[in-house]
C-alpha cells in the first residue's frame, strides 16, 4: 500500500487539478460562482495532504476540511450540498487513482476503508462548520 501512496503523492499536483476540473464540470453551482472557482484549487490542494495521511494510516484531523467549509460558507454562494458533492467527487477520484496505481497483490482494503471513514468524518465536520459559519453571517 505504501508504494501506491508514494505514486499517488508523486502525481498529486495533476490529480488535484483533475479534481478541481471535475468539480467545476459536475457541480453546477461552481459554474456560476467565479470566487468559488478561484478558491477551489487551493482548497483541494490543502486537503490532499490529509488524504495521503489517511492512505498511509497516519492520524489526521478535520482542520483542513473545516477551513474549506468556513471559506465556502462565508466567501461564496455555494450551498452545503455543493460543498458535500465536492468532497464526494474528490474521495472517489482519490480512491479510483489509488486502485489504478496499486501494484499486483497490493491490498487496498484497509486504506480504502480508512478513506471512507475519514470522508464520513469530514462530511460531518464540514456540515457543522458550514452551518455554524452561516448562522453568524448577517441576514441578506
Amino acid at each position: 500500500m505504501e508504494r501506491a501512496a508514494d505514486r499517488l503523492e508523486a502525481e498529486l499536483e495533476s490529480l488535484t487539478e483533475r479534481i478541481a476540473r471535475t468539480v467545476i464540470e459536475r457541480v453546477p453551482e461552481y459554474q456560476h460562482d467565479p470566487v468559488a472557482q478561484a478558491m477551489l484549487l487551493p482548497l483541494v490542494r490543502q486537503n490532499s495532504d490529509e488524504v495521503l495521511r489517511v492512505f498511509r494510516g497516519i492520524e489526521t484531523t478535520t482542520a483542513a476540511a473545516r477551513n474549506v467549509a468556513l471559506v465556502d460558507a462565508v466567501a461564496t454562494t455555494l450551498s452545503l450540498d455543493a460543498v458535500e458533492q465536492t468532497f464526494a467527487i474528490a474521495r472517489d477520484i482519490y480512491a479510483d487513482r489509488l486502485r489504478e496505481l496499486a501494484g499486483e497483490g497490493e491490498d487496498l482494503a484497509a486504506p480504502l476503508q480508512r478513506l471512507g471513514e475519514a470522508y464520513a468524518m469530514v462530511i460531518d465536520a464540514i456540515r457543522e462548520e458550514y452551518r455554524d459559519a452561516k448562522s453568524r453571517l448577517p441576514p441578506d
